[in-house]
This record gives C-alpha cells, sequence and structure tokens, in this order.
C-alpha cells in the first residue's frame, strides 16, 4: 500500500497527542504532589482535567480542519500540513484567537491553582506553552494575542503588588519583559515560516499544475536512471500512470536497443554535468517510433553534488515528418528544375524584390551578385525597341487588364550574340481586391526557335517569290481538288484574281472531264510517289478554252497529302503541230 503525506500526518498527529498527552499527565501529577491537603488536591485535578479536555479538544478541531484532503507532494511535513492546510476564512480565523484566549486564560488559572496563597511564583514558563501553540496553529495575531494576555494576566496576578497592572521589583520587571520579547519573537519567527511554508506551498501548487498539465514528458531519474518522479504526460506514453513509472527505467519505455542507447546518452549528460538539448528517436516495445526533442540535465543536492537526472521531452513526430516531407518536396524541386532548362522566378509586387534560381541566371547570363529588382531587371537587360512592350505586358497583368504575363524579348548581350528569351508567370497570391501581390514564372532562352523560324520565313519568302514569279502555272491542291495556293502566272492564265482563286475546285476550270473523273484521278495521283505528266484542257474565266500540259506530284504538307502541280499553256505547239490544208 502506497504510504501518502495523509497518512504520514494523521501518524503523526496521533503520536504527537500520544506523547503530549502523557507528558501533560505525567508533569501535572508530579505538580499535584506540592499540596498536602486532599481538597487542594481534588480541586487542582479537576481544573487540570478541564484544561486537558479543553486543549485537546481544540487541538483534535485543528488537526481535523487542517488534515490534507488531497494527497499533497510526497516531501510535505507535517509543519507543512499544519501551517498551510487550514482554511483561511473568518470563521476560521476567529477560531484561532479564540483558541490563544482560552488556552492562555486556562494557563493563567492552572498557575493560580498551584501556587499557594501569598507565595509569589510567576511560573513563566508554563505561559510558553500556549504562545507557541498560538503562533504555530493561528500564526502573528494569536501569537502576540497569547502574549499580551499571558503579559496582562501576570502583571495583575502574579507580581506584587498584587491585583495592579504595577510591577515593584526590577527583578520581576525582567523576567516579565523576557516573556513578552520571547512571546514576540516566537510569534513573529512562527508568522515568518508560515508565509515561507505557504509561498513554497504555493509555488509546488502551482509547479504541479504546471507539470501536470503542460502535454510535454516531465521526469526524474535517480544515477541507476529509474524513474523517481514522472508526470502523467510521460507515464501516459508509457501506458503507465505516474505511480506505476516510479522505480522503474526505460526498459518500460523502448525497446531493449533503444533502452541502451537511452541509458548511454544519460550517462554522457550526468558525466559533462551540463543541461544538453538534442532529439532523440524513440522506439516504444509496441513498435511504435516517435520523435522527441528532449532537455536533459542534472539533478544536483545541497552540497552540489549530482544524485540524478531531470528531463523535459516535447513529441515533435508530427514536425519531423512535416519537415521530411518539406525536404523530399524541396528535392523533387530542385531536380525538376536543374531537369529543365527553364529559370524560375519568384517576385514579390509590393516590394519588388525577386528570387532567381541558378538556372534563370545561366539563361540570361548574368551572376546572382547582379541582382536587382524586377523592375530594373527587365529595363537593364532589355533592349530598348522591346522594351515598351515588355513593361507594358507587365503593367497589364498587375492591372487586370490580362489573363498572364506572356511576352518575348531580346536580351542586351554581353560580350556574346543576341538572345531571344521567353517569359511567363501567374500570380499565386493576391490581394482581397484581386491585385496580385506575388507573381511565380519562368525565363527560357528561345534563341534557337526564332533563328529556325527567321531561317523558315525567309525560305518561305523565297519559296514565294519562285511561286509567284515562275512562268508557269504553278498551284497547290488538297486531296479534295481545292486550291491551297496558286502562283500569280496561274491566276493569270486563267483570268482569276489570287482572292478569287484559292478556294477553288478543279471541275471549275477543267474543261475536259467531269468532276467525278477528276476527282477520281486526284485521289489515284496522291495515292502514288511519282510524277505524272499529261496533257488536258482549262476554262478561263471569259468561258474560252486552251490547251495545257500539266505535270503533278504527290507531297505531304503540314501532316495532310497534297499536289504538287504546274501547268504549261501549249495552245501555240499544238498550233504549230497542226498540218495546214
Amino acid at each position: 500500500m502506497t504510504f501518502t503525506a495523509r497518512d504520514r500526518f494523521v501518524l503523526i498527529a496521533t503520536i504527537s497527542y500520544v506523547v503530549a498527552a502523557l507528558s501533560w499527565i505525567f508533569l501535572s501529577d508530579q505538580l499535584l504532589r506540592v499540596f498536602g491537603d486532599v481538597a487542594s488536591v481534588v480541586w487542582l485535578s479537576t481544573v487540570k482535567g478541564v484544561l486537558f479536555v479543553l486543549a485537546s479538544a481544540g487541538a483534535f478541531f485543528v488537526a481535523l480542519r487542517i488534515v490534507p484532503s488531497a494527497p499533497p507532494a510526497a516531501h510535505q511535513s507535517v509543519l507543512e500540513a499544519i501551517t498551510v492546510g487550514g482554511q483561511a476564512d473568518l470563521r476560521w480565523r476567529a477560531l484561532k484567537y479564540t483558541f490563544a484566549v482560552t488556552l492562555t486564560l486556562a494557563m493563567l488559572m492552572v498557575r493560580e491553582a498551584i501556587v499557594a496563597p501569598g507565595e509569589f511564583r510567576p511560573m513563566l514558563i508554563l505561559f510558553m506553552l500556549p504562545i507557541i501553540l498560538s503562533a504555530v496553529i493561528g500564526g502573528l495575531g494569536p501569537g502576540l494575542t497569547a502574549t499580551a494576555i499571558a503579559a496582562i494576566g501576570l502583571a495583575y496576578t502574579a507580581f506584587e503588588p498584587l491585583h495592579s497592572l504595577r510591577i515593584a521589583r526590577p527583578l520581576d520587571r525582567v523576567q516579565w519583559a523576557f516573556l513578552i520579547l520571547n512571546g514576540v519573537a516566537v510569534s513573529g519567527l512562527t508568522e515568518a515560516l508560515r508565509r515561507s511554508l505557504a509561498a513554497m506551498e504555493r509555488n509546488r501548487r502551482l509547479l504541479d499544475t504546471v507539470i501536470s498539465g503542460t502535454p510535454d514528458a516531465v521526469f526524474v531519474k535517480d544515477l541507476a536512471g529509474k524513474f523517481v518522479m514522472a508526470n502523467p504526460a510521460c507515464a501516459a506514453f508509457m501506458e503507465l500512470t505516474p505511480a506505476e513509472l516510479v522505480g522503474r527505467d526505460d526498459l518500460v519505455l523502448a525497446q531493449d536497443m533503444t533502452a541502451a542507447e537511452l541509458r548511454a546518452l544519460d550517462q554522457a549528460i550526468l558525466a559533462a554535468g551540463e543541461t544538453q538539448t538534442r532529439e532523440e528517436h524513440v522506439i516504444a516495445r509496441s513498435g511504435v517510433a516517435r520523435d522527441f526533442l528532449v532537455t536533459k540535465g542534472p539533478v544536483r543536492d545541497a552540497a552540489g553534488d549530482i544524485v540524478g537526472l531531470f528531463g523535459i521531452s516535447r513529441d515533435i513526430t508530427e514536425r519531423t515528418t512535416m519537415e521530411h516531407a518539406l525536404r523530399l518536396s524541396e528535392e523533387r524541386l530542385r531536380f525538376a528544375l536543374d531537369a529543365t532548362s527553364d529559370g524560375v522566378w519568384d517576385w514579390d509586387v509590393a516590394t519588388d524584390e525577386a528570387y532567381r534560381s541558378p538556372r534563370f541566371y545561366e539563361v540570361v547570363g548574368r551572376r546572382p551578385d547582379d541582382s536587382m529588382s524586377h523592375g530594373d531587371f527587365f529595363r537593364n537587360t532589355v533592349f530598348s525597341e522591346d522594351l515598351p512592350h515588355v513593361m507594358a505586358a507587365i503593367d497589364a497583368y498587375v492591372k487586370g487588364r490580362s489573363s498572364a504575363i506572356e511576352f518575348e524579348y531580346r536580351l542586351l548581350p554581353r560580350g556574346g550574340k543576341t538572345r531571344w528569351l521567353q517569359v511567363r508567370g501567374c500570380a499565386v497570391k493576391r490581394a482581397a481586391d484581386g491585385a496580385p501581390l506575388r507573381i511565380v514564372g519562368t525565363i527560357k532562352d528561345i534563341t534557337a526557335r526564332k533563328l529556325a523560324e527567321q531561317t523558315l520565313q525567309r525560305e518561305n519568302e523565297r519559296y514565294l517569290a519562285l511561286l509567284h514569279n515562275a512562268s508557269d502555272g504553278i498551284h497547290i491542291m488538297d486531296s479534295d481538288g481545292n486550291i491551297l495556293e496558286a502562283s500569280d502566272s496561274f491566276c493569270a492564265m486563267l483570268g482569276y484574281d489570287r482572292a478569287e482563286i484559292i478556294g477553288m475546285n478543279v471541275a471549275t476550270w477543267d474543261a475536259n472531264r467531269s468532276a467525278e473523273e477528276l476527282h477520281a484521278a486526284i485521289r489515284a495521283q496522291a495515292a502514288k510517289l511519282t510524277r505524272s505528266q499529261f496533257e488536258t484542257r482549262h476554262r478561263r474565266k471569259d468561258g474560252s478554252v486552251f490547251d495545257v500540259e500539266v505535270s503533278a506530284i504527290s507531297l505531304e504538307l503540314d501532316g495532310k497529302r497534297v499536289l504538287y502541280t504546274s501547268s504549261r499553256d501549249i495552245t501555240a505547239r499544238k498550233a504549230a503541230e497542226t498540218p495546214r490544208p
């Protein structure tokens, strides 16, 4: 059975009562021997009994009132329980003063009964008992009250001249003054002790509340590694109560390997003699792994010697899990950024400050120490001819006139060739009114694409020049016989404008075959990979018909099969070949 402070208080109070009662009986009986007549002995015995009953009843009442109702700290003494355990209400204070007055008056009666008529024996030592008891139980006020009553009563009944408050003999005045001085000293010291114990009790209760209520595990171990104190949070992790945990070591907390590691860490801290904070990974006996941020340090006795180890552990498993996930996310992001050819930028619109990834600086050919505000960066790196549309594109997005930032510009060279860059971005944080506060985007080198486009443009221009200036009527048809492109000479040959002939079907100008025959021939030609050449007749816009020689070959253009066709007017040649009559 656990021996609590309450049990200890009851035991000590009972023992104290037995000792005090036996001492009272023994000493009072010794005093009775002074009297020879039976009447005096009987009367004094009656007074002694009444006084004993009053004193013992008062002591029992006080003890029952202040006995701890809940188990206090294991180190609480009986004196602490007596001085800080009582209630501080008005009735209790009145009772303490009543006890002081009653006990002191009773002692005056005892002294009066003991001393024979005509004798002048003050017996001041008798009054230290009510003064000390009043001070211990009630504090300064009751102690001084008992002192004052004893001093006045003795001055009136014990010193010459009797029944006056004047003390004639100097020696008696010295004894009387010492009684008052002792009463004041005892009352003052007892009150100071009571206040100190009350402050200690308040601090203890506050500390107990904090330790019991905190979700952090708080514990103390002895030098052998056994728990001597643990709060509920510490015991809960081990699925025990604090009482069950006391006296056991880390084997109740963790698997054997982890327990040995924890023990080694504790011994290292004790050897260093310093408080340390570290993270500990603990695998419980159930197999559950938890991470703790632990502060441990030595516990020292009054002489400064290390007698144990204290610890405060905070469960940071959720935090470490999130940190691990964040590290993985950052690693994936870094790998993704390293794998892409795009640079990344992050612009704080309010401060005009920007973060730029290492790849960003590689793309733009600048160094991180060249970093500048977002606006200054573009103003200092963009060709003057491109700067207006660059700043306009940024401003339009910031002011809500466009759905995204996207533009291309030429980069001012630094000892190299001009390069083209493409910038894209969108807001990831906005104000209450929708204005972008933070914009994230990419920057990409598109020089190769621009050069390819320029090369293609030049080739297209040359092709169109050849197409439009060719003497033969060149035209391109889709698989249904509709004109996709035509040279100027072909338009002139048929007498149509370019706008009229684009989209026109071959059946409009072919004068030899029906539409069904033409479509069948086109499909057959599209399926062949060789060039075909044949003669036919074309019809002009004005209805006149002329002879042509057609050359056609199947090509793939933009993923579709088309016919590249050239028509040559052979009317003159046909006329020359016809014999004249």
